[in-house]
């Protein structure tokens, strides 16, 4: 599953794993929510990644109608095989194959989401991608704040009608 995110552009991937600079953002300002990211990250490497890379993007959140709270910002989340910053160093398929297995977890992207949808109070939208490529899933936040997998549209030829919990996958 693939989906067509507005959240990052291939361009934007690359820079923020080049430049791999934290960023302190609201949504990571608290912390139960820096420690819930902390906890998820080790998770994921705990799996099989060499890192994990998490991209905040900040009212953004509000650029797709439906929102059903007052929440604003995504995180996207990037399991990385490799220890460098560019994926051809120190990347063997081994890693990668079990950044594969993370991401084609419904179960265990779900668990993570509302983790950090729990524990995060300004996140609305909690995306997975593969390094380098698109993003698998995607998760919209509920009234109640709880991670709802957001399903494959029926129409997206308009990108912009498309409801709070659905998406383009490819």
């Amino acid at each position: 599953m693939k989906i067509k995110s507005k959240l990052l552009s291939p361009a934007l991937i690359f820079m923020t794993l080049l430049i791999n600079v934290p960023v302190a953002t609201r949504a990571q300002s608290n912390s139960s929510c820096r420690n819930t990211i902390n906890k998820v990250d080790n998770e994921i490497v705990e799996k099989g990644a060499k890192k994990t890379f998490f991209q905040t993007t900040q009212n953004s959140a509000n650029n797709r109608r439906g929102n059903p709270t007052t929440r604003n910002d995504e995180i996207t989340v990037i399991p990385w095989p490799s220890t460098g910053d560019n994926i051809n160093t120190g990347f063997s398929q081994t890693s990668y194959n079990r950044i594969s297995n993370i991401l084609n977890s419904p179960v265990l992207m779900n668990f993570w989401a509302n983790m950090i949808m729990r524990d995060c109070n300004n996140v609305a939208v909690v995306t997975f991608c593969i390094p380098q490529s698109d993003c698998i899933a995607s998760f919209a936040v509920s009234p109640e704040g709880k991670a709802i997998h957001r399903k494959q549209a029926s129409n997206c030829s308009n990108y912009d009608r498309i409801s709070w919990y659905e998406e383009c996958y490819n």
